[in-house]
């Protein structure tokens, strides 16, 4: 009974409309370890009904619905119909012919690192496969330049960036063919708010992603520096002062270097959740620049270039 319940079930997915796409999406969920998988079931009249369920459950056959998985879970499973649909073939190597335009828009939000790879990889296909016409839009620097890596010499590719002007207004600016790391753009831009005056304001794009990316250079400059991976957060302070104090001089030195250190160690952890001012902001850039600056001063000239 168990095999030939087996057998049915097979020729069922085999009859399914999604049959095809519902293997597709099974072995894609089972291969990178996330614990759902596509069923249906027969609703009368030849008509199936579609639903999500635990791929390990234990005798546990509870029918899920979209509201039961995460946001990531859901981006996942549309870019994954929609990457399916885009082929006429079920190894994705045949792209449709009638397809004019794709647009990817911000595929990789809301997934974890394992996902992101493997989403990552699908956007690169999608960019290599010889559609028409592709935008793929991200607001991922790190993302940008993973898909733009190696297609710099390639005339068929072109980079954007959307950037505020200086009255605020969003400009699309032509990327040069060689890209930045992500670490001098962070950097640069790190760099460029620590030229304001503290008593500046500084728009919301700056406001809230700013301090994140400098807990992003600050620990990568650590990183280089000490030779290991080094966490910037208080526990890791007198390591930081450390380093501090092998290069600083009577004449070159931050003043109450203690007490600065502690309230930008706060910014970039503690404080970076919850609604900065400005003064805040701008004042933690200087402090990192400066510190970069007494620490390492041939890298801190090459990078604000």
């Amino acid at each position: 009974n168990l095999f030939a319940e087996g057998e049915i079930k097979r020729l069922e997915d085999e009859s399914s409309d999604y049959g095809d796409f519902m293997k597709f999406l099974n072995k894609v969920l089972k291969n990178m370890s996330i614990n759902l998988k596509l069923e249906f079931s027969e609703v009368g009249e030849g008509k199936k009904n579609y639903y999500l369920t635990q791929a390990i459950n234990q005798g546990d056959d509870t029918k899920l619905s979209v509201k039961d998985i995460s946001e990531g879970e859901k981006n996942l499973l549309a870019l994954l119909f929609f990457y399916y649909e885009m082929y006429s073939d079920d190894s994705q190597k045949s792209p449709k012919q009638d397809i004019e335009l794709v647009v990817v828009d911000d595929p990789i939000s809301s997934l974890d690192d394992t996902n992101k790879t493997y989403v990552l990889e699908i956007t690169k296909k999608i960019l290599e496969d010889g559609f028409k016409q592709v935008f793929v839009f991200t607001h991922s620097w790190n993302d940008f330049c993973d898909m733009a890596y190696g297609k710099g010499e390639k005339k068929e590719y072109g980079f954007f960036e959307i950037i505020k002007n200086s009255e605020s207004n969003s400009e699309i600016i032509k990327r040069d063919k060689k890209m930045l790391s992500p670490y001098n753009k962070l950097f640069k831009e790190i760099y460029k708010l620590s030229e304001k005056s503290s008593g500046e304001e500084i728009d919301d794009c700056e406001l809230y992603h700013t301090s994140n990316s400098m807990r992003r250079v600050f620990e990568e400059f650590l990183s280089f520096k000490i030779g290991e991976r080094k966490i910037p957060t208080r526990k890791n302070a007198n390591t930081i002062e450390d380093l501090y104090n092998k290069y600083k001089t009577d004449s070159n030195k931050i003043g109450n270097f203690d007490n600065r250190l502690g309230a930008f160690l706060d910014l970039i952890n503690i404080h970076s959740h919850r609604p900065l001012r400005s003064d805040e902001v701008v004042t933690g850039a200087k402090f990192l620049m400066r510190y970069i600056e007494i620490t390492d001063k041939f890298h801190y000239d090459k990078m604000k270039q």
